[in-house]
C-alpha cells in the first residue's frame, strides 16, 4: 500500500525509524562525549591538585580578649552597664582588624577617625543623668547602642566608597546612607569599615541597588 504521495508506507515507516536513531545516536555521542570532557577535567584537577605543593593553612592571632567573640546586643549590654566604655570596644575592634587584615586583604576603606568621635559621643551622652531613664535610649530602641559594625562595600555609608565591585564606579562616595545603614546607626551602631563585596579577583559586579545614571 502506497501513501499519498506514492511511497510505499513501509518505506516511510523504515525513513522514521532511521531517523529516528540517527538523532539518538547523535545526541548519546553528544552527551557521553560531555561526561568524557567532564570526567577528564575533574580527572586532570584533581591529579594538578594532588601533585602540587600544599600552601600552609594560614594561622590567625588569637582573640586578644573575650569582648572580640560577644554578640553585639550582648555588648551593647554591657555598655549600658559601664561595663565597657564603646571607645574602648571600638579601639579592641580596630586593633584586630589592623592584626589580621594583612593576612585575609578584606578591608576596603576605613573610617576608624569617624568610628572613635561617635563612640566618645555616646560615652560622653552616657554621663547625663536623665540617660538611663530616657526611653530613647532604651534597649528597646537603641539595641546596638555604641557597638562597632561593617558594612560590605556595596552598602552606601556617607563619606565612604561604594563601586560594587565595578570599575566603572571607581572612586564613587555616597552622600548619604542607605536605609539598612540609617536603621543600624538609629540602633546605636556604629560603622567602622567597608569590606569587599566578593572574595575573588574575577568578581567585577554586584546586584546593586541604583540605576544606571547614578
Amino acid at each position: 500500500m502506497n501513501g499519498l504521495d506514492g511511497t510505499p508506507k513501509n518505506i516511510n515507516l523504515h525513513m522514521t525509524w532511521f531517523r529516528r536513531i540517527v538523532v539518538w545516536s547523535i545526541t548519546y555521542v553528544i552527551i557521553i562525549n560531555k561526561l568524557l570532557r567532564g570526567s577528564i577535567y575533574l580527572t586532570l584537577q584533581w591529579l594538578v591538585g594532588w601533585l602540587a605543593p600544599q600552601k600552609p593553612l594560614r594561622s590567625f592571632p588569637p582573640f586578644a580578649t573575650s569582648y572580640l567573640k560577644m554578640p553585639g546586643k550582648t555588648l551593647a549590654e554591657l555598655i549600658r552597664k559601664r561595663e565597657i566604655t564603646s571607645t574602648k570596644l571600638v579601639e579592641m575592634h580596630i586593633d584586630r582588624i589592623v592584626e589580621v587584615n594583612p593576612l585575609v586583604n578584606a578591608i576596603v576603606q576605613t573610617a576608624f577617625a569617624k568610628a572613635l568621635d561617635e563612640a566618645a559621643r555616646i560615652d560622653e551622652l552616657m554621663k547625663e543623668e536623665t540617660f538611663d531613664t530616657d526611653p530613647k535610649y532604651s534597649a528597646e530602641n537603641m539595641p546596638y547602642l555604641g557597638v562597632p559594625i561593617t558594612c560590605k562595600e556595596i552598602i552606601f555609608v556617607k563619606g565612604l566608597t561604594a563601586t560594587a565591585g565595578l570599575k566603572s564606579r571607581i572612586g564613587h562616595v555616597c552622600k548619604e546612607d542607605a536605609e539598612v545603614v540609617k536603621a543600624m546607626t538609629a540602633a546605636g551602631a556604629i560603622i567602622i569599615v567597608s569590606w569587599q563585596c566578593g572574595g575573588s579577583p574575577t568578581i567585577q559586579c554586584m546586584v546593586t541597588p541604583v540605576t544606571p545614571t547614578t
